[in-house]
């Protein structure tokens, strides 16, 4: 899941590093200033996409945390009294 995440991240920034290349080289006032709004919605997804990443590792920690508390359960040994039986006797 966080590898998945990291790589959809990482094709992000591949992604604003090409376009603000672009935006250097571009001819045109008009061409910078789309290449600039291509900038900051690509920006905006990295940002959710780092969130996302937080995310997943929180629940990875979470299942871990809940597998760990189950393995204790599991090593502690239960113990239970019964009665399987009385005797009785009479001295005289």
């Amino acid at each position: 899941m966080v590898n998945a995440a990291e790589k959809a991240l990482s094709d992000t920034k591949e992604q604003l590093k090409v376009l603000k290349r672009q935006s250097r080289q571009a001819p045109t006032l008009q061409e910078q200033h789309e290449i600039q709004q291509n900038i900051a919605k690509l920006e905006r997804e990295r940002h959710r996409q780092q969130q996302e990443i937080f995310k997943v590792e929180d629940e990875i920690m979470a299942k871990r945390d809940a597998l760990i508390d189950e393995l204790e359960k599991r090593l502690t040994p239960k113990t239970a009294v019964e009665s399987l039986f009385t005797i009785r006797w009479v001295v005289n």
